[in-house]
């Protein structure tokens, strides 16, 4: 049986094709290189059959990760909420709404070919059936927190056997992702959400105190409740209102430079947000006998939330999917329709393959853009790159299919050595063209984490490195000394283990910084093209294209 999970019409749309050999998923910004919410994703859709050989007319079911016509009651409402000053907005988002998004089925059937059964799996429930079916728990309590498309924003239930059971929800804008959303609009940081986390490990939570006094509070049952007086609330999107500067003062000019006050400003957002979703992971805990938790929805893109509920919540195991986001809810509306609406048994966890490309298409990508290059064979190119990494340089890492995960750091990545703390900015102003406090990322050989990182713990989560190897490793660990770190083997990423191995050799260390082979805010890299044009443009020194070894001049 071939099943398609579509995440369509969200500024990261997916689609995930499962069968009975595996599962194929590509995210569509990859293929268009921005992030575009009002297109279907018919490039990845497309590229799903194509690795299974099939076409759209040879599957049977496709799945929509959400309920079309609850978004559109939800998105009315805001529209009916800020009357008349959504008029615009209103006028422009209706066609594509009553041409395409509301008759989906239609439009899929006419445009692709398709001639399957459609069916609608509930966001949530495709957000918590992303991280159950591919946890490998028996049984688990769930918890969903995103920004509410569905009017839905928390979602708290279990997952059991085959079914995923939602029974407690809070509709948005009552959810600490929007505390985030809004933090980032006032701050200017369209689409970096994300860097509020980061920038907040820089800063103290200084306005806490009075955020959860004026503009928030956390009920005795868990649930959070925002002050309206200090947002306001557009059809689809939140931020603060101007009530908000006798907490933080006024919003900051296009262009500025973070300051002191900029960092506590986002510590204490995400102080405030780490509350709230420890609220109502504890009041789960309550309600559910079991030790096991699945955290889905953009919210847990968070590591340190993420390291605060696994420390905290009353739960002995936590599992975050690999993109707990809405690219994720490709897979999870498949595998909800695979479990809960057709009844086949579970299986072992997929793992999602994405695009890949021949030899010949990465020298033809070298060969259009004028780079001069070597080919050379796996052990010399992989001494090749650890002995630039070895002497300082950045290296830019493309082998091997795309990971369908928010960080692939594995095959599409910037690596740098950890020995330096001057190289922290220089990465992410050379590699990312980001803030110099932006990432703390790294790989390291899964056998050695333990020896770095105190209680190492999944990408997902936030590792605090040893004090003892802080002198070793001082770019390794942010300002609060901890650092989100994938353990690398040589069954998962056999070339990156590879390249570990040879890294350890020169220099003693397992470990280099590493960040998805992009500029902030926008896609991944995902084929050679990419590759070659961001390496072009960064200022990484050389990069290992396949087999292909590509360095610049001086």
């Amino acid at each position: 049986m071939h099943l398609l999970g579509i995440a369509a019409y969200t500024e990261d749309s997916a689609v995930c094709l499962l069968d009975e050999s595996g599962a194929a998923a590509a995210r569509e910004s990859g293929f268009s290189r921005s992030y575009n919410p009002g297109e279907f994703p018919l490039r990845a859709f497309n590229h799903c059959l194509q690795s299974a050989e099939i076409t759209a007319a040879d599957a049977e079911y496709a799945v929509l990760s959400e309920k079309p016509f609850l978004h559109f009651a939800s998105l009315l409402a805001g529209h009916l909420a800020a009357w008349p000053s959504s008029y615009g907005e209103f006028v422009r988002e209706m066609p594509l709404w009553l041409e395409r998004r509301l008759t989906l089925p239609d439009y899929l059937r006419r445009e692709t070919g398709f001639r399957g059964t459609v069916l609608f799996a509930p966001h949530h429930a495709a957000h918590a059936s992303a991280a159950f079916y591919q946890s490998g728990f028996e049984r688990a309590a769930l918890l969903v927190m995103d920004s509410g498309a569905e009017s839905a924003a928390v979602s708290l239930g279990e997952g059991g056997d085959c079914a995923i059971n939602l029974r407690k929800t809070a509709a948005a804008p009552h959810s600490p992702a929007l505390l985030f959303n809004a933090m980032a609009e006032f701050l200017g940081l369209r689409r970096s959400e994300k860097l509020i986390e980061s920038a907040a490990s820089c800063g103290k939570p200084v306005y806490e105190k009075q955020l959860l006094e004026k503009v928030l509070r956390i009920r005795e049952d868990g649930a959070l409740e925002l002050n309206a007086a200090y947002f306001e609330r557009r059809p689809g999107k939140i931020s603060f209102s101007p009530k908000i500067q006798e907490i933080f003062g006024k919003s900051p000019q296009a262009g500025f430079e973070f300051t002191q006050q900029h960092f506590d400003m986002a510590a204490s957002i995400q102080a405030a947000a780490e509350r709230a979703a420890l609220a109502s992971a504890r009041a789960l805990a309550s309600m559910h006998d079991g030790e096991n938790l699945c955290l889905g929805g953009g919210l847990f893109h968070n590591a340190h939330i993420n390291s605060r509920l696994k420390a905290d919540a009353g739960f002995k195991n936590i599992f975050v999917p690999e993109l707990p986001g809405n690219a994720g809810t490709a897979l999870g509306a498949a595998l909800y329709a695979r479990h809960d609406l057709l009844g086949q048994p579970r299986s072992a966890p997929v793992r999602c393959c994405g695009p890949a490309f021949t030899h010949a298409q990465m020298r033809r990508a070298l060969i259009n853009s004028g780079l001069p290059y070597r080919e050379l064979d796996e052990a010399t190119l992989v001494q090749w790159v650890s002995e630039k990494l070895a002497a300082g340089r950045m290296a830019a890492w493309f082998q091997g299919g795309a990971e369908f995960s928010a960080a692939p750091l594995c095959s599409r990545a910037v690596l740098a050595a950890p020995f330096n703390t001057e190289t922290r900015s220089r990465f992410n102003a050379a590699a990312k063209h980001g803030r110099p406090f932006q990432l703390r990322l790294c790989i390291c050989r899964a056998a050695s984490a333990g020896s770095y990182f105190d209680d190492p713990a999944p990408s997902a989560f936030v590792s605090a490195a040893k004090r003892e190897k802080l002198q070793a490793i001082p770019a390794a660990a942010g300002p609060d000394g901890t650092a989100r770190v994938l353990a690398v083997d040589a069954q998962r990423c056999p070339a990156a283990d590879k390249l570990l191995e040879a890294f350890e050799q020169r220099t003693g260390v397992p470990l280099l910084l590493a960040a998805p082979m992009n500029f902030s805010g926008e896609p991944c890299a995902m084929s050679p093209s990419d590759a070659v044009e961001y390496f072009k443009k960064s200022g990484v020194d050389c990069m290992a294209l396949g087999s292909c070894a590509v360095e610049k001049a001086g």
